[in-house]
């Protein structure tokens, strides 16, 4: 995802130092940076097993690390399975073991998912301006327009939701009508006809809960995240490779180490 949004400008180390090594210059962070189109969702953590289905395959195939999703596309993880799609700089849908995630639909300022079964949660630190984001469920869909923690569990005939860290979402039921799940707090929706709501506080946070939280945490302190345009997914994978310096003529650049020739991020 990265590598299609490094500028094409590519000087090699031995310009400016000794080695093999190579400098890119990346998109830089500015006031002016906009963004036209919607960056794709993309495939940003995999653990254990992992399926990956698109409309028009024959079969479901392992799930593979960046890869850009489009709507239709549908992921499962296996009973020790976890899966990651970020859906901007510093927000992400995962999901745990044995939960089935499909994208719906993406489009500036939109993103839908469905979740049909399992656990999954969206963390988001960050939302663009006017950025909606829609998770359906069989048992409701929940419209979010604010940053927070959510946490969703899918049963056969009930969906759980939790909000956490200031988050709140719109609710609509199946056969029933909208109402807000305030900050902190747990919806059980049960029945897909006409759904029956139960709204109390929410538990406290799970371990998993808790990876979330620190998942997320290393994209919030990326240091690649002060050079790199705002609307650029994945920039935390810089640091794993690479340093920045400051290059005369050219300003900010990134350095690769310990890669193998032809490496790209």
């Amino acid at each position: 995802m990265i590598g299609k949004l490094i500028a094409a400008t590519l000087l090699t180390a031995g310009m400016l130092l000794t080695g093999a090594l190579s400098l890119w210059v990346l998109p830089l962070r500015s006031a002016q940076a906009q963004t036209t189109a919607a960056t794709p969702a993309r495939i940003s953590y995999i653990s254990g097993d992992v399926s990956f289905w698109r409309p028009g395959a024959e079969e479901w195939t392992p799930a593979r690390i960046n890869t850009p999703l489009a709507p239709g596309d549908s992921l499962y993880t296996g009973p020790n399975g976890n899966v990651e799609v970020q859906i901007g700089p510093r927000a992400f849908l995962r999901a745990a073991a044995g939960t089935q995630v499909g994208l719906d639909n993406q489009e500036p300022g939109f993103v839908q998912f469905r979740v049909t079964a399992g656990r999954a949660s969206l963390d988001l630190r960050e939302l663009a301006r006017a950025q909606t984001v829609e998770l359906d469920t069989p048992n409701a869909a929940f419209t979010i327009e604010r940053t927070g923690y959510y946490h969703v569990d899918v049963t056969e005939d009930s969906t759980t939701v939790q909000t956490h860290r200031g988050g709140s979402a719109t609710m609509t039921p199946a056969g029933g009508v909208a109402g807000t799940v305030g900050a902190n707090q747990q919806v059980v929706v049960t029945g897909t006809d006409a759904a029956q709501v139960a709204v109390g506080p929410a538990p406290g946070l799970s371990e998993w809960d808790n990876w979330n939280y620190q998942r997320t945490a290393q994209f919030v302190a990326s240091p690649s995240a002060r050079y790199v345009a705002p609307d650029v997914y994945g920039t935390a994978e810089l640091d794993r490779y690479g340093s920045w310096r400051t290059v005369e003529s050219y300003g900010s650049v990134w350095v690769p180490r310990a890669v193998a020739a032809g490496w790209t991020p």
